[in-house]
């Protein structure tokens, strides 16, 4: 048969909850204490990172400014005349073309860009870039910027 006696729990088994969370409790605040000094200095080492990368995009905006101004000063003294391409420009042209005729919205002044953007993927330089699709230095510079921390990223 069943004892009643067995039933009950010796008072000597059940744990003593005031020394458990006497022990625990300093140990969850340091725990706590670490979390926040971690959390802290990801923050602060975030918040460097994005003050670098504004100030590297506050520079190249500086340099677009610059080559805008010099290149409206430059295009009303004088007048470029036209360059003749090359084998490479003949085929990035037939590229665009290709491109220009599957979208038609491109046409409308984004394709400069678009060519643009393709070059930069192609490793040209931005004096370059700038020149075959007439957009202002500081923008190629921009472009392939943009084209090797695409690539960096992608590396990685």
């Amino acid at each position: 048969m069943l004892n009643l006696h067995a039933l009950h729990l010796n008072p000597q088994l059940q744990p003593d909850w005031t020394l458990i969370l006497s022990a625990a409790l300093p140990a969850s605040l340091l725990a706590l204490a670490l979390a926040v000094c971690a959390l802290s200095y990801a923050l602060r080492r975030g918040h460097r990172s994005h003050r670098a990368e504004l100030a590297r995009i506050f520079e190249q905006l500086d340099l677009l400014r610059f080559d805008a101004q010099q290149s409206a000063a430059t295009a009303t003294a004088t007048a470029e005349p036209p360059r003749a391409a090359s084998s490479d420009a003949a085929a990035d042209s037939a590229l665009l073309a290709a491109v220009m005729a599957r979208e038609p919205q491109l046409a409308s002044g984004a394709g400069d860009y678009y060519a643009a953007a393709q070059l930069a993927a192609r490793g040209s330089s931005a004096a370059e870039i700038a020149n075959r699709c007439g957009i202002v230095n500081g923008e190629a510079r921009v472009l392939v910027a943009l084209q090797q921390a695409r690539s960096r990223r992608t590396e990685h």
